[in-house]
């Protein structure tokens, strides 16, 4: 089961830095080099062509100066991370905080959590969370 989006309580901070963040207070696994053709790549194996994930120049009609990753890219590539340590049915979580431009980076920082994991998807300097996220143990 997906939920893809959802109406609920934000910030409205834009997931910038600061306040009281709930990314996890675990370690960082990971600092990724996102290439400026990932939403290219990611659309030819989805079938998702939305132009804010393709180019620059398509993106700038919908307000941002240049392409972004698309959030189920993001949520995969952190569950890909996670390879190895997890079982074989769980439900993943994702609130998308802001958007991670390409080409960037981002780190991803994990937290254990009742059998399970918190995660969250940020610039590498933490003033920016990109994704928050957690994953339990069984089927939604």
């Amino acid at each position: 089961m997906s939920t893809y989006l959802h109406r609920g309580e934000g910030s409205g901070d834009g997931g910038r830095g600061g306040g009281d963040r709930d990314e996890p207070a675990g370690e960082v696994v990971a600092i990724w080099s996102v290439p400026a053709d990932i939403g290219r790549r990611y659309a030819e194996v989805s079938g998702d062509r939305n132009p804010i994930h393709l180019h620059g120049l398509a993106a700038r009609p919908f307000g941002t100066h240049r392409a972004i990753a698309h959030g189920m890219w993001m949520k995969t590539r952190c569950l890909a991370a996670l390879e190895g340590r997890l079982r074989d049915a769980y439900a993943a979580t994702a609130e998308f905080r802001s958007p991670l431009g390409i080409p960037g980076r981002a780190r991803l920082r994990l937290a254990s959590d009742d059998g399970g994991w918190r995660l969250a998807l940020e610039r590498p300097d933490g003033e920016r969370i990109h994704m928050t996220g957690s994953i339990a143990a069984g089927a939604a």
